[in-house]
């Protein structure tokens, strides 16, 4: 459908709006190539190990569901089947599903304001603005599924909207997409089923979308219950969730998110649910990011990841906030007030930019530096039976290519379905696996204390008698001033040498 300019503002400066915002999201992303989380390697793990015909599994023979982005994991097994570079594989395929992410936001806020034009000439704003907010690139760059999974929810919303009960639900497949790629995606799919209900649409539409979601989910869903014994991922057992110290963590992350992105600025927002119009279709947005920040207060939110929850909201909170300012009847005063909206939301990211760059360049630097390095030399020096334990499950592991006890108990079941919250730990479960290799981690290159110690167990660990009449620390890998990776051989170990 062709654009619809405001005023002066013609198809010529909205292309060159286009262009810049794509160059300024280009320049910006390739300057965090070097930066990737040791998360995204537990995915290229599983995914590795399934293009080798090893199954969905973080070890060979164990089955357990150590990552909680299905279709990103599978879809991460393409690099290996066709032998292309790992990195450049993520980082391009990421850089495109955050286009594709803003050209869905561009079409939900054209399908969300259906037929009410003044909004439509102004439906490129919060694209642009998604686009080129340094939280969505910074996310885009970590390697996981979140802009797989902003794609499809802010897609399969502007179709729902697009289809008015009157097409095929499409947004349903769609839907059922998102609840594959994370579990908790699958709460967007009954609560549009409700809105469809409320605004009457036919009952073959409904009974449509309702089969169009069940139908690829629930085959989904068996099939996982089945291939791992459990009805949730182990991550679930391992972390836990909706409790006080994780809703307090939580809401710390919200209200970050809310200061990195200008959040204060979607007051604007308000203009949407005055006017009667624009109420209804304003409330649904609403609770789809109400739906999301429930699910991040309830979980705790990301342990490592910069808004890993937060950032599929965006594009519902730009697309509210410019459909409340061009509510506005001064024209003047809706130019000058998206200007000021678009300057103040995009400020704190962007004068930040050179600091957060420095340290997501040097975390990606130290953990190429440590895991990285760790994971080589296992591989290089030691035998293919080689078994290690370790809390940094990615990329140590990953390039290692051996059996790894993960000790969070994120990839192991038995850690995982302990009692208590996330760091639980079983010292004779491990000790009795008996590792080849042990990686504490440590404030100090030679601990002494517990306090030296960056993760709780790592000290009683380290003191224990067992511990010390079987293993030794034969090598040291800095991550940083104040992170040590500390390897431990077991003395009668045959599948690393003594001198490793």
């Amino acid at each position: 459908m062709p654009y619809s300019p405001s005023g002066r503002l013609g198809n010529a400066a909205i292309v060159t709006a286009v262009v810049a915002a794509l160059a300024a999201f280009v320049w910006s992303y390739l300057r965090l190539w070097g930066y990737m989380v040791d998360d995204g390697f537990i995915s290229l793990r599983y995914a590795q190990h399934l293009s080798q015909g090893l199954g969905l599994v973080y070890n060979a023979g164990e089955r357990v569901e150590g990552y909680t982005n299905f279709l990103w994991t599978v879809l991460l097994s393409v690099p290996f089947l066709l032998k292309l570079p790992l990195v450049p594989f993520v980082k391009i395929t990421n850089a495109l599903l955050a286009m594709v992410a803003a050209w869905a936001t561009w079409r939900l806020g054209r399908a969300s304001a259906s037929e009410l034009g003044r909004e439509r000439r102004w439906s490129w704003l919060p694209a642009l603005l998604f686009l080129v907010t340094p939280a969505v690139i910074i996310s885009a760059a970590e390697g996981l599924e979140t802009m797989l999974f902003t794609a499809l929810l802010v897609l399969s919303a502007a179709w729902f909207f697009e289809e008015k009960g009157e097409r095929i639900p499409w947004s349903a497949l769609g839907l059922a997409a998102l609840a594959m790629t994370r579990p908790d995606g699958v709460v967007f799919a009954p609560f549009f089923f409700m809105i469809g209900v409320i605004q009457r649409r036919p009952r073959r539409y409904l009974a449509l979308f309702a089969a169009l979601f069940l139908v690829p989910f629930v085959t989904y869903f068996v099939w996982r219950a089945t291939y791992y014994g459990d009805l949730l991922p182990n991550t679930f057992y391992a972390k836990g969730g909706g409790s006080a110290l994780l809703l307090q963590r939580g809401a710390s992350q919200v209200f970050r998110f809310v200061i990195d992105c200008g959040g204060w600025t979607w007051l604007a927002a308000i203009g949407a649910f005055v006017v009667r119009r624009t109420r209804f279709v304003a409330l649904t947005l609403l609770w789809v990011v109400m739906l999301r920040v429930a699910f991040q207060l309830w979980s705790g939110g990301p342990w490592m990841q910069q808004h890993r929850f937060l950032v599929p909201i965006l594009p519902f909170l730009l697309v509210l906030t410019i459909s409340g300012i061009v509510q506005w009847r001064s024209r003047m005063g809706r130019v000058l007030a998206l200007a000021a909206v678009a300057c103040v939301m995009l400020a704190p990211g962007w004068l930040n930019r050179a600091t957060n760059e420095a340290r997501l360049s040097a975390y990606g630097a130290a953990l190429r530096g440590a895991q990285g390095e760790f994971g080589y030399q296992v591989n290089a020096l030691t035998s293919s039976d080689a078994v290690i334990a370790m809390d940094d499950a990615g990329l140590g592991p990953f390039l290692a290519q051996r059996t790894t006890i993960d000790m969070l108990g994120l990839n192991d079941h038995h850690i995982a379905h302990l009692d208590g919250a996330f760091g639980k730990f079983d010292f004779a479960y491990v000790m009795a696996r008996r590792p080849d290799l042990i990686v504490l981690i440590s404030r100090v290159p030679a601990p002494e204390i517990d306090t030296d110690f960056l993760i709780g167990y790592h000290g009683p660990m380290f003191r224990s008698a067992e511990f010390k009449q079987h293993y030794r620390l034969t090598r040291t890998f800095e991550f940083g001033p104040s992170y040590y990776l500390l390897a431990f051989l077991r003395l009668d170990s045959v599948a690393v040498p003594a001198e490793f």
